[in-house]
């Protein structure tokens, strides 16, 4: 065990010993897929369609 900590920080506090093999535990980035880009694409345009569509009805209403 002391030969895994190899680093030690002292202070006027209690000393604080840091373990220098310990593994990553951050996940590998997910890239998105063709599929997932298309779909962001569609409901971008059917939103920018309904906004388009409903534009005019709010403006005869005020």
């Amino acid at each position: 065990m002391q030969s895994r900590l190899e680093h030690s920080i002292q202070t006027s506090k209690p000393t604080i010993i840091v373990p220098t093999d310990v593994e990553p535990n951050i996940p590998s980035p997910q890239y998105w897929g063709t599929e997932t880009i298309l779909a962001i694409a569609i409901l971008i345009r059917a939103f920018a369609l309904l906004i388009q569509t409903l534009t005019p009805l709010i403006k005869k209403q005020v």
